[in-house]
């Protein structure tokens, strides 16, 4: 089986947060995707001016919130008991091992 699992959060220059997670796999021959969506208040996603730390709190379907912080050098971290709920699969991880961050201004 082949899995993938992805969180991105988009926010700074609005006055709503947008949170998606995505996630692919197989069964089998099967493919199966999942997506979840939410938006809320600008405040459920902040970052300093460095884009050195960033958090973020969103809403359901997602629970619990995840820290981004970028030390010296290329450390980076994201850690938090963030997760989500998709149909089907609930309370998947997504911060922690094995994901990686990245925060930028824009894509």
């Amino acid at each position: 089986p082949v899995s993938r699992t992805v969180f991105a959060a988009l926010g700074r220059e609005s006055r709503r947060a947008r949170f998606l997670a995505f996630e692919a796999g197989s069964e089998g021959s099967i493919g199966i995707a999942r997506v979840a969506l939410a938006s809320a208040g600008a405040s459920t996603f902040t970052s300093d001016d460095s884009l050195s730390r960033a958090a973020v709190s969103p809403p359901p379907p997602f629970a619990g919130t995840a820290a981004f912080d970028h030390g010296p050098g290329r450390e980076k971290s994201w850690t938090g008991s963030l997760a989500v709920s998709f149909l089907g699969e609930p309370r998947v991880p997504l911060a922690g091992s094995p994901f990686q961050a990245l925060l930028a201004r824009s894509w």
